[in-house]
């Protein structure tokens, strides 16, 4: 599925930048939620601010203690759970992953190496503002 980059405005006198922004639903034994994330190599885990998790029915801070490091080498708790994620309109992409939350303001979703990368085939082309994501065999 080829999905265009996401066009942002930057500063005066600066060209926009463009993100890789994917539409997932993540699901819960209870509920489910859908969000827009950042596709992220550099994350490490897939990881959801702390809200989404009432959006989903469970606890945030009950999942597996782990800690992440931001660009600001702040060391952040992060909590970890096995739930469901699919791609928006991608046939056939639900997948168990683990996923993060973390109670930071700044942090919605991104979209990282666990939970997200090892599911699926990524194809970048920011030369042409479209990446494609398909299902992994």
């Amino acid at each position: 599925m080829i999905i265009p980059y996401s066009k942002f405005p930057t500063e005066p006198n600066l060209p926009p930048i463009y993100m890789a922004l994917a539409d997932v639903r993540v699901y819960s034994p209870k509920s489910s939620a859908r969000l827009s994330g950042v596709v992220d190599s550099g994350a490490s885990l897939t990881l959801l601010n702390s809200g989404y998790a009432a959006k989903l029915g469970i606890q945030w801070d009950s999942g597996a203690k782990t800690t992440v490091v931001g660009i600001d080498g702040i060391e952040h708790l992060a909590y970890v759970h096995e739930l469901e994620l699919e791609v928006i309109n991608l046939k056939h992409s639900r997948r168990k992953s683990k996923i993060a939350f973390i109670d930071l303001p700044k942090v919605n979703a991104l979209l990282g190496q666990i939970g997200f990368f090892e599911h699926y085939i990524l194809r970048f082309k920011y030369y042409a503002k479209i990446f494609d994501v398909d299902v992994r065999p």
